[in-house]
Parts: structure tokens; C-alpha cells; sequence
């Protein structure tokens, strides 16, 4: 069944030369895991890049429940990071919460109220500029 939702990247693992299996918390189906295969060419569609940890994205996947890994079909940009790359100090929260992300959410299912919560959470934290002391 065709599926189109927002996503969290939590966590990314590189399998083989070409496929990443990346593990999405999304608003729709809870934490899904999906296997993606990235061109090698620069005129894909899908981009190594999408899936960097705590990225927002809007996704379009086929759901098959007997499957383990399911493939994504269209993906985009839902809030490019402008400030979390930048900031050594923004960038070593955010990998903090994407691992602390990854187990909390070990089985989680479908929760809108909590996926709505880290998604802004995320906008937040690259929206605001960081003060050190």
C-alpha cells in the first residue's frame, strides 16, 4: 500500500556499495526501516545527503507488512538544516538525541502528538542561535 508521510532519520547504516538501510521514525506507521539504493550518479533523484541524522523529510513508500525493510518511492526535503551543520555545539546535540532518538523508539508505533513534538523540537533547535558561556 502507498504511503506518503514526514519523517525523522534516526539512525544509518551503509550496506554494500551502492544501499543504505536507514531507520525513519515517521508520523504515519511509527519507526519504520527502510532499505535504499543510491545512485551513483549526481542526477538522482534520492541523495546520500537526505539521510543524515535528525534530517526532516517528506517521504512517499510502498508499506508491505510481511517485509522487514521497505523501499521509498519519492523523497524530500521537509526543513533543510541551516544552522545544526555549522555549530559544533548545535551538531554534537543533535547526534546525541538522534542515538538517545534511536533507542527510545526501539518499537514504537503510530504517535502523532509525540512525532509532532521532536519534529519541532528539531526546527527549534536549528532556528535558534546558540549562546556559549
Amino acid at each position: 500500500m502507498l504511503y506518503s508521510s514526514h519523517a525523522i532519520v534516526l539512525h544509518t547504516i551503509k550496506y554494500g556499495d551502492n544501499k543504505l538501510v536507514v531507520d525513519m521514525l515517521t508520523e504515519v506507521l511509527g519507526r519504520i526501516t527502510f532499505i535504499v539504493r543510491i545512485p551513483k550518479t549526481q542526477h538522482g533523484k534520492l541523495k546520500k545527503q537526505f539521510f543524515q541524522q535528525l534530517t526532516l523529510l517528506n517521504i512517499e513508500f510502498d508499506y508491505r507488512q510481511n517485509s522487514n525493510m521497505q523501499h521509498l518511492r519519492d523523497v524530500q526535503l521537509a526543513s533543510p538544516f541551516s544552522s545544526i551543520t555549522n555549530s559544533p555545539t548545535k551538531l554534537s546535540i543533535a547526534l546525541f538525541l538522534s542515538e538517545f532518538l534511536n533507542y527510545a523508539t526501539r518499537n514504537e508505533q503510530p504517535n502523532s502528538n509525540m512525532f509532532s513534538f521532536i519534529s519541532n523540537s528539531i526546527i527549534i533547535k536549528n532556528n535558534v542561535t546558540a549562546k556559549l558561556l
